[in-house]
């Protein structure tokens, strides 16, 4: 029988690429060389779409940033003051992501689990990264894990897309260590 994969959303583009790597070479590893998978990825997007969406009006990013703040000092006996801390995200078009960072207001110390912690003023600490992906590029990088893609979806603006990856039986087809994103390489 053939075992089919099914990963949804864009969750792959919050690992960091050797980590979506070693996951997908596990993925074709589970699915055998008859297996297939069903994934989906965000796709790289105009600068304008990305920043409404990371830094949106409403500040609802902005408040799922600064959450991790409140869980911190829920878990840890912290005492990180949220409004001393401000979101940032933005796109770093050479590694093909986005960054959200919290930024510290002040130069300030917080406890948490018992140690201190000092953040200068404009400090970042880094919450995410959201790497996205054109589709060429993609193919591309899924052949180092053993998939070759056989059909891709996208939504109209091309904003999302879903690939259907078929296993590869060539094991010289896995080889490889770079992908490209646009005009330009980022070794992964």
């Amino acid at each position: 029988a053939k075992k089919v994969a099914f990963f949804p959303g864009s969750s792959l583009g919050n690992f960091a690429p050797d980590e979506a790597l070693s996951f997908l070479k596990g993925v074709r590893s589970t699915v055998g060389n008859k297996g297939a998978m069903l994934i989906g990825v965000d796709l790289v997007k105009p600068l304008a779409t990305l920043n409404a969406a990371y830094n949106d009006k409403q500040g609802i990013t902005a408040q799922f940033n600064l959450n991790i703040l409140r869980h911190l000092n829920a878990l840890g006996k912290g005492n990180f003051n949220l409004d001393h801390f401000q979101h940032h995200a933005f796109f770093n078009a050479q590694k093909s992501r986005i960054e959200m960072h919290l930024i510290s207001k002040y130069d300030q110390v917080v406890s948490l689990f018992g140690k201190r912690l000092s953040f200068k003023k404009e400090e970042a600490i880094i919450t995410e990264y959201s790497y996205k992906f054109e589709p060429d590029s993609f193919a591309q990088f899924v052949r180092q894990a053993g998939f070759e893609s056989e059909h891709c979806w996208t939504d109209k603006n091309h904003h999302f897309a879903l690939f259907w990856l078929q296993a590869i039986w060539n094991k010289k087809a896995t080889t490889g260590s770079s992908v490209a994103f646009k005009d330009r390489q980022a070794v992964w």
